[in-house]
């Protein structure tokens, strides 16, 4: 499949947004939004005028920290993933300045967690058949503190460390979160192609 230049971030895009020219924001800026608001409303928890307004916020520190990207060996996807990293912190810093914390409902107390029960990636090869949306139906089964583990884990390439610290939570209890949603999606997956056979 070939790119559509259209919505491919350039080198120039970013270095006439670091000069400040608006003409190349609005360039950075509708070539991103579709995909940017998408995981906003997705991360907000389908809250639609909470992730416009979180989603405002981000490229506002975008805008103002677009000088951090690297441009040797520029690289169209991960100045995207370092756009869309900018607005996952500034909703993890929202949930937690508010006292958001979807993972609260568990205590570590009560932790059984170990990391060899951990899902290996070869446990999802029998789901090859499936595509991305059937994936993120899957996902829409996991209550919001496994989901959130979940996506800033496997999505958003969080560490257990970095997820422990944004969320003011253990590494134990993100580890657990995260081995129970996979389990969970894992099963969801499992119910989906029973459905379709």
């Amino acid at each position: 499949m070939k790119n559509d230049s259209s919505t491919q971030i350039t080198k120039e895009d970013i270095l006439g947004c670091v000069s400040k020219d608006i003409s190349f924001q609005k360039s950075l800026y509708s070539k991103t939004y579709p995909k940017m608001m998408a995981a906003s409303y997705r991360l907000c928890s389908k809250d639609r005028e909470l992730s416009e307004d979180l989603l405002q916020d981000a490229y506002i520190k975008i805008f103002k920290n677009i000088h951090q990207i690297k441009l040797e060996d520029f690289n169209s996807i991960a100045a995207y993933a370092w756009c869309k990293r900018v607005l996952t912190n500034t909703i993890y810093d929202y949930c937690r300045k508010q006292k958001i914390n979807p993972t609260d409902s568990i205590e570590e107390s009560k932790l059984e967690f170990t990391t060899s029960a951990e899902i290996n990636e070869s446990d999802y090869c029998e789901h090859k058949s499936l595509n991305a949306s059937d994936i993120v139906s899957a996902m829409q089964v996991l209550s919001p503190q496994y989901r959130l583990v979940f996506e800033m884990y496997l999505i958003d390439g969080y560490s257990h460390k970095e997820i422990s610290k944004k969320l003011g939570i253990g590494e134990g209890t993100s580890k657990s979160n995260l081995h129970k949603a996979k389990a969970k999606v894992k099963q969801e997956l499992s119910n989906m192609l029973k459905v379709n056979l």
